[in-house]
């Protein structure tokens, strides 16, 4: 039995052939949560951006999860935002791992 990755991202994510049980998001479009036509709760897109993070962490920087805590990071935000935005990116870095 094959077991398959819990989730995709990037390049990995366009190459899913049809009939995988993968559901392809994009939580972030133009800039801002992408919650279109309420097609995506904030929870939903808050939880894949967490995941995104945790994949970039992990499999392009080689970090490991108990690594999470010593690392820094800087989030530059723009003059124009969302506050409610701003403010969950905030607590994902906040409980990463």
């Amino acid at each position: 039995v094959t077991s398959r990755p819990r989730v995709l991202v990037g390049y990995q994510a366009l190459q899913i052939p049809e009939g995988e049980p993968y559901e392809l998001r994009w939580p972030i479009r133009h800039g801002y949560f992408n919650l279109e036509n309420g097609l995506s709760s904030m929870q939903r897109t808050i939880d894949d951006i967490h995941s995104i993070w945790e994949y970039v962490l992990m499999h392009h920087l080689g970090l490991r999860m108990s690594q999470f805590q010593e690392c820094s990071a800087v989030i530059i935000v723009p003059d124009l935002y969302e506050r409610r935005e701003v403010k969950e990116l905030l607590n994902i870095c906040l409980k990463l791992p």
